[in-house]
């Protein structure tokens, strides 16, 4: 009787489910983290201009400026703001429903691996590839967080598969489809547009003869107008918004000067002057305008994008011209950490993010991902020469036809893409996008090593164990150092326990920072912060204090200790402070809007005013200005002055309710009783309990209630 054989699909289909359980475990990790719905740093940016694509709510987070996304060009590649802000459409914005959407396109990751191993190799190499896609702990790591890295490794591996099937059958609309693909990729990730010359030159190099070598040109021609194609839509935006030249985003400059300068290290973000421009030294894409602001101030002119990019440019690579050693150490650094075992933090601390959780921990780190793809690149090298040729079941064991050429273009991809990091900083969501690549040198290893055992060559097989050996302690050994900061994890978890409403666990977390590390000077200013909103301001101050001991140059924490003694009615405590502070950095919005919340406590409603127009001048995005300006109008009487500005914060924070309560008041004083009782309503709806506005609508109400 002949065997039965199982269908392709079906064993994919039981990689698939194995891949569906790992994600609905590690699902239900996420949903009790304190980010899950409170994103940070560069998930934060994501989700606001996501939100702000899908439903028109350009709010920025709390403590963030307006970063002005829709006057200005992309800050970032736009690509995965789209494609999460399409998500948000559908669901309605939920935050669950955004990891889900990026766990389906993980497990079609799975698919899209499996037909590039098959396309390369073989079925079961694909299988092999396809069972590491469905369960390895970063790229299922990744789909839990607001960032690129699932979308990236989707249409990396669109990409190389349009290719392969351009190299099965070479036709100028294949071409031009995997330039479309490259275009998208690049949307996602701009530095991918160093791959294009490296694709035209291999397809020219495929066609040997004459005849195929026009066609050859045609179709590296029609990969570069898909890309073009792909990008133009975007280039033409940003020239529509802000009269620039900018192709894709302007984050490239910047990111060129935070790798190359003085302060900067093979991980770590600086950027000089940071502090002088902004008044704070907490970098992130909502500060950029603010930075292009600040910078121009120090030119003496206002600075267009471009003009502030071809600064940030031109500082970066007067660094590297003047610091070629400094420069070469440090990239070498860089290249180091890319293929070492650790997994370097960038926006969040991932190593501990990984040993705290009951799923991935139990997981392998990338030393095994290395070694496994670097044994199957010795398999490569060497073929069937190693494998002893009278043995009887060699022919058992030989190795699979391979497609070499795609195997070239893989590892010319990962090639490219890896260098064109060198430049900017090291950390582990930039390489995470390759594993699938990396992989699949891994799976034909595998691959080798399952039909070298099947055939029983024990020698052989040891000699592979042995030489597996060797690889996974030279992937594992660490030859720049990098160690996760466990302050900063505990730090950021309670940064976004803050922002959730949850500053009892927020101290909690504060606590452990400070036990792990005393002088993280981030963990004791939020700490402080996190004091002032649970209403102990006396000990937030003491933490001020001990902090400017230390740093006094903090113009932030000065800032910070100004406010809280405003938000604790201490007001004149504050003033010389807060002045000092307007004539130190006359063009940041802090010290001139809690100047003005300062001297409405002292009733100098002029000043006051005069205090929050600069603030609202400076950064008109600020809701709660908004509100105080309104308040020093009013009190004054111009309550034809103060509307405007209660409406406009309305506008700007639909749902709150000081702020809706503050309008319908100036509209009751105005005699404008409908609108006032339809804006106490509204406040109702919001917060039930604002008593304040309860006792006004009742008042309208008895107003109109016959007698």
């Amino acid at each position: 009787m002949t065997k039965r054989r199982i269908s392709p699909w079906l064993i994919l289909g039981a990689i698939l489910l194995f891949g569906l359980c790992m994600r609905v475990a590690y699902l239900a990790e996420l949903l009790d983290a304190p980010d899950f719905r409170v994103p940070l740093r560069d998930a934060a940016f994501h989700d606001y201009w996501a939100r702000g694509i899908a439903f028109g709510e350009w709010s920025p987070p709390a403590d963030d400026p307006d970063p002005r996304i829709r006057e200005v060009p992309f800050l970032r590649p736009p690509g995965y703001s789209y494609f999460l802000a399409g998500v948000y459409a559908v669901s309605g914005g939920d935050y669950l429903a955004a990891r889900i959407a990026q766990m389906l396109l993980g497990l079609l990751n799975a698919v899209l691996a499996y037909l590039l191993g098959r396309a390369v190799f073989n079925r079961a190499v694909g299988f092999i590839l396809a069972t590491f896609c469905a369960g390895y702990w970063t790229l299922i790591y990744f789909e839990g967080e607001l960032q690129a890295p699932v979308l990236t490794v989707t249409l990396g591996l669109t990409l190389l598969l349009s290719l392969s099937h351009w190299r099965c059958k070479p036709t100028g609309w294949r071409a031009l489809i995997a330039g479309l693909a490259l275009g998208a990729l690049a949307l996602t990730r701009a530095n991918v547009l160093a791959f294009i010359p490296v694709a035209m030159l291999w397809i020219v190099w495929l066609a040997r003869g004459p005849g195929l070598r026009r066609h050859a040109l045609a179709h590296a021609g029609l990969l570069m107008l898909g890309t073009l194609l792909a990008v133009a839509p975007v280039t033409i935006r940003n020239a529509v918004v802000s009269g620039d030249f900018v192709p894709i985003s302007v984050n490239g400059e910047i990111n060129l000067l935070i790798g190359n300068n003085a302060q900067s290290t093979a991980t770590s973000v600086t950027i000089p002057d940071l502090e002088a421009w902004t008044g704070t030294n907490r970098w992130g894409f909502f500060l950029y305008d603010e930075i292009v602001r600040g910078l121009s101030r120090q030119e003496g002119r206002q600075l267009s994008y471009a003009e502030a990019g071809d600064y940030f440019s031109r500082q970066a690579l007067d660094y590297i011209r003047t610091h070629p050693g400094r420069t070469a150490r440090r990239w070498l650094e860089r290249a180091v950490l890319f293929w070492g075992p650790a997994e370097v933090s960038s926006n969040k601390t991932i190593a501990l993010e990984k040993s705290n959780s009951p799923l991935l921990r139990v997981q392998p780190g990338f030393p095994v991902v290395l070694t496994t793809a670097l044994f199957g690149l010795s398999f490569l090298l060497l073929g069937d020469r190693w494998l002893p040729r009278r043995f009887p079941a060699r022919n058992r064991a030989a190795a699979p036809a391979a497609d070499r050429p795609m195997l070239l273009l893989i590892g010319l991809f990962i090639l490219t893409y890896f260098v064109s990091f060198l430049p900017f900083i090291a950390a582990a969501r930039f390489r995470a996008p390759l594993l699938p690549l990396v992989s699949l040198f891994g799976a034909y290893g595998l691959y080798r090593a399952i039909q070298i055992a099947r055939a029983r060559m024990w020698g052989p097989l040891a000699i592979a164990g042995l030489l597996a050996a060797a690889l996974f302690a030279l992937s594992s050994r660490p030859l720049v150092a990098h160690e996760s900061d466990p302050a900063w994890w505990h730090t950021e978890r309670a940064t976004a326990l803050s922002r959730g409403g949850d500053p009892a666990a927020a101290e909690r977390e504060l606590l452990r920072a400070l036990e792990a590390n005393p002088g993280f000077v981030d963990a004791r200013a939020k700490l402080a912060g996190v004091l002032t909103q649970l209403g102990r301001h006396e000990e937030a101050l003491g933490h001020y204090d001990e902090l400017l001991r230390h740093r006094p140059d903090r113009a932030d924490l000065r800032e910070q200790r100004a406010a809280t003694l405003v938000t604790m009615g201490a007001g004149r405590r504050a003033l010389g402070e807060l002045r000092a502070l307007t004539r130190e950095h006359p063009n940041l919005f802090g010290p001139h809007y809690h100047l003005g919340r300062a001297l409405l406590q002292l009733g100098d409603y002029r000043g006051a005013k005069q205090a929050l127009r600069r603030a609202v001048a400076i950064d008109p995005g600020q809701s709660h200005a908004h509100v105080y300006l309104g308040i020093a109008l009013a009190s004054q009487g111009d309550l034809q002055g103060a509307l405007p500005h209660y409406r406009r914060a309305t506008e700007l924070d639909p749902d709150s309710p000081e702020s809706l309560f503050n309008l319908g008041v100036a509209l009751q004083e105005l005699g404008q009783r409908a609108e006032a009782a339809a804006t106490f309503r509204r406040t109702l709806e919001i917060d039930p309990g604002f008593e304040r506005a309860r006792r006004q609508l009742e008042a309208l109400e008895a107003e109109r209630s016959p007698r």
